[in-house]
């Protein structure tokens, strides 16, 4: 990811990003599958005193690889479909920053609204069990109300032996949301079989399980001897009756 930071004064910064990034899943009793993206980010920021109110706007553009499972009777096999993705979004958010000793509590409400543009999906392998899914427009409005939490560690001497040489700044993060969609939470999509006549559809309705808490941890390490680098470790996870879905992001960011 390349971006830049500018603080236009003392109060408000803006800034811009462009990024890639390839990833790997896995859905149980469902199949593997693989995803790039190509993301395009720009950023507002405005702190007056404890208050900052931040503004985002995004554009991104996936290519999906997805295997689904197969198993009817003793038939089983695995089918694969290709098709994008084209993600639009905004985001406002505001939070008031109370200082706790070391600590800095910044409880925080925010709002999102997302479209999705998704292509055609035919479906290869599998026999006369593939799939044909049109390509469908989805939208979503997001509210969360949360904290974050954060404080700042400047490590000069030993911890550890492990630790000798991380002298330098860290950032412990902690982070709680509770996610609520706004407007319908179920989804229909509607397929046909690629070997039946092209009128013969039939709809699926799923529960999107949208509302439900998100988990941040992470820590940011800023080398005493390279201060232009920081080190990123994070780990982000969604929570909601049976349903869990957890990510871990490592990052290296150079100033210049």
């Amino acid at each position: 990811m390349l971006g830049f930071d500018r603080y236009l004064n003392d109060r408000l910064v803006i800034s811009g990003t462009l990024g890639t990034a390839y990833d790997s899943i896995r859905v149980d009793q469902v199949g593997p599958g693989s995803f790039t993206t190509l993301d395009l980010g720009l950023y507002a920021g405005y702190r007056r005193g404890p208050l900052r109110l931040q503004a985002v706007a995004s554009y991104g553009h996936s290519w999906q690889e997805r295997f689904r499972n197969i198993a009817i009777g003793d038939f089983s096999g695995q089918t694969m479909g290709q098709y994008g993705v084209d993600r639009l979004g905004v985001r406002a958010e505001l939070e008031y920053g109370i200082e706790a000793g070391a600590f800095l509590l910044a409880p925080l409400i925010s709002l999102d609204y997302t479209t999705l543009l998704q292509s055609a999906i035919t479906e290869t392998g599998g026999g006369a069990a593939a799939l044909t899914v049109p390509s469908r427009t989805d939208t979503a409005r997001t509210l969360r109300v949360g904290f974050d939490l954060s404080t700042i560690l400047h490590k000069k001497d030993y911890w550890t032996t492990f630790l000798e040489n991380a002298d330098g700044v860290w950032r412990p993060t902690l982070s709680l949301r509770w996610r609520q969609p706004l407007g319908e939470e179920s989804r229909t999509v509607t397929a046909r079989f690629t070997a039946a006549d092209p009128n013969d559809l039939f709809s699926v309705q799923g529960d999107d399980s949208g509302q439900g808490f998100e988990l941040g941890v992470g820590v940011d390490w800023t080398p005493l001897v390279a201060d232009r680098l920081t080190f990123s470790l994070r780990y982000d996870g969604f929570f909601w009756q049976g349903v869990t879905s957890s990510a871990i992001t490592g990052r290296i960011r150079l100033s210049f």
